[in-house]
């Protein structure tokens, strides 16, 4: 069943219905053994899911992936980044971003750093601190959320940006600690 939110309230809801939906089926079955919630990590992470695309008049799932015709690529470092483009409108859209830690050591804090290709720029952004210098994005981990172990992942990160309402590319290259990252 697809819920209709208003655009602008999208991304905002995102982190909050994956918040609920684990919650519920913690309490689903009342004599299941409960859900191991331990790779979550430290207050304000939350459990992400991938919330309307960019052409989608509803709350659903989907979203832009690398694979869409937007672009996207990257590197066979030690991390794996979801960047997922979940909402869409004139001037201005929603990405949702999750750092996985595929490496062997873990990671006692972040910085993560990208170039938009059509001009973007970064109005809004939560669970990190970003700076933004023509089209160079950089983004450090807040005091709660800078350790990843090895196999570990960083969810709730996102952003409210805009773009030219002509192309939005995801970005082809993205680095964690200055090391190039699978973008997924």
């Amino acid at each position: 069943m697809n819920r209709v939110f208003p655009r602008s309230l999208r991304p905002w809801f995102a982190p909050l219905i994956g918040a609920f939906a684990l919650i519920a089926c913690s309490y689903a079955q009342p004599n299941s053994t409960p859900p191991n919630f331990s790779g979550i990590g430290s207050p304000g992470d939350t459990t992400t899911s991938r919330v309307g695309g960019a052409d989608s008049g509803a709350f659903s799932l989907g979203g832009s992936k690398k694979n869409d015709s937007t672009g996207g690529g990257g590197g066979s470092g030690s991390c794996v980044v979801d960047y997922t483009i979940s909402n869409s409108w004139g001037g201005g859209f929603g990405a949702a971003l999750t750092i996985k830690n595929t490496g062997t050591s873990a990671l006692s804090s972040w910085t993560l750093t990208w170039s938009f290709a059509n001009g973007q720029t970064i109005t809004q952004f939560w669970n990190g601190t970003e700076t933004q210098s023509g089209s160079n994005v950089t983004v450090k981990n807040l005091s709660y959320n800078g350790s990843i172990p090895a196999g570990g992942t960083v969810t709730g990160l996102g952003f409210n940006g805009t773009w030219n309402n002509s192309t939005n590319a995801i970005p082809t290259a993205i680095s964690l600690n200055g090391t190039a990252c699978t973008i997924n």
